[in-house]
């Protein structure tokens, strides 16, 4: 039991850098909402590129909550001929090496894009590089194009 209240902690992280994700309720009555109480705060004591990995990390091993909901057949949306649940998105500086994309489409993104891909791995810029503007509520991302490389993200997708 103890166990599985560390693990529903852990669930918020995914919610901690602004993901705008609905309140969908978790087992024993939490939700993103309240658990994202608990977890900003502590990923806001690490550096914002940790945090960030952080979170990535977590939701590449399945570590995030499931969505359930049974989304209104008029929020579905066709671009393209590809049919997707609902109109939000992720973009795709979050998961730019295709790490968590089964893990965000499973909180409730309607699609998620990968990206910046690059031929080959390379490091991006140096750190820092991202900077929170806390009084704004507001993140300054200076990454550039870090990516671990075509090959590598290709076989992930």
């Amino acid at each position: 039991m103890f166990g599985s209240r560390l693990f529903r902690l852990g669930l918020g992280f995914g919610v901690g850098l602004g993901l705008a994700v609905p309140a969908v309720g978790l087992e024993d009555g939490y939700t993103y909402a309240t658990v994202s109480k608990l977890s900003v705060p502590l990923l806001h004591l690490l550096e914002p590129e940790t945090s960030h990995n952080i979170v990535v990390t977590l939701a590449k091993f399945g570590l995030v909550a499931r969505d359930y909901t049974a989304y209104s057949p008029s929020l579905r949306t066709e671009v393209w001929g590809r049919s997707f649940k609902n109109p939000i998105g992720l973009a795709a500086g979050f998961d730019k090496n295709a790490e968590a994309m089964d893990a965000m489409l499973g909180i409730g993104f309607g699609f998620v894009e990968v990206g910046s891909i690059t031929p080959e791995p390379q490091d991006g810029n140096a750190r820092p590089r991202v900077f929170r503007i806390p009084e704004e509520s507001a993140v300054i991302n200076r990454i550039g194009c870090n990516s671990h490389g075509s090959v590598v993200v290709s076989e992930r997708i």
